[in-house]
């Protein structure tokens, strides 16, 4: 399915209704709507979190990926996001394309504050329009065809537009929910060659590995006591987006743990609220 939007349309394939994120709209000291540059959706429920990074297709690479200029991609998006706009101001019912396309404004606009340096700047990147956040992260998308940020086209990346690696460090840092699928997203963009050296480099960890823990295993107990378990080693693409998806889980079971240990305490204290009304 293409969103004819301009004459350079994105086939977008596989349709899938939107279950993660949209631009949320507030409204500025000035009056006007913009969208805010928050990621993290603190109400989510349990079967979400569950499934956080893999329900919502991601198409944002497609368009890194064809256009061969930071301002192209910057206009492209922004057309894009005129025609949500559009839709959202007449509520019309749902639209696929147009949710296609809130994703992909909503993927160039998400974590800007990990995606560029903003105190170098001097910016308060809460006080941007819509306008000029789709630029600054358009800026970084370009530079994500490789991890390091290595120039594209001729260009040298400025410095500051994070790399994908930095900004994968702070996405880690601040929002490990979020970090295997923005690296699983990023690693759509890099070279086919880049991607089977890659592989290559973590079939061999694995075997390493898997022998490792062959011979770990054949030790006698005393001697396992002296040392340490085999580890297991990360290549930087796939073995690292293994690891992140590993703190994923972590971080589900983390807040999960953290509810239930707060609905017991809720409990817990109504048990006890309810006997001394019973005195």
């Amino acid at each position: 399915m293409n969103v004819n939007f301009n004459i350079y349309p994105v086939s977008f394939g596989v349709k899938n209704k939107y279950r993660w994120g949209s631009p949320v709209l507030s409204e500025t000291s000035k009056g006007n709507a913009k969208l805010q540059m928050t990621s993290a959706n603190t109400g989510l429920s349990d079967a979400s979190i569950k499934d956080i990074g893999v329900l919502r297709a991601k198409h944002v690479s497609e368009v890194v990926l064809m256009y061969d200029t930071p301002e192209q991609i910057a206009a492209y998006v922004k057309r894009l996001n005129q025609k949500v706009e559009e839709h959202d101001r007449i509520k019309r019912s749902y639209d696929e394309e147009i949710e296609m396309a809130r994703g992909v404004v909503t993927d160039v606009v998400s974590l800007l504050d990990c995606k560029i340096d903003f105190n170098r700047l001097g910016i308060d990147p809460e006080d941007l329009t819509n306008d000029e956040a789709i630029e600054y992260g358009s800026k970084f998308a370009f530079w994500t065809t490789s991890l390091n940020g290595a120039p594209r086209n001729g260009r040298e990346r400025p410095g500051i537009v994070r790399s994908a690696n930095e900004f994968m460090a702070l996405v880690e840092e601040k929002h490990p929910l979020y970090a295997a699928g923005e690296f699983e997203d990023i690693i759509k963009r890099l070279s086919p060659h880049v991607l089977k050296n890659d592989r290559r480099i973590q079939d061999s960890y694995d075997a390493e590995y898997a022998r490792a823990c062959i011979e770990y295993q054949k030790l006698p107990f005393s001697r396992r006591l002296l040392i340490f378990e085999p580890t297991q080693k990360y290549s930087p693409i796939y073995g690292n987006l293994t690891r992140l998806e590993i703190l994923r889980e972590q971080e589900i079971e983390r807040i999960n743990r953290a509810r239930e240990e707060s609905r017991k305490a809720e409990y817990q204290n109504w048990l006890d609220n309810a006997f001394m009304n019973s005195n």
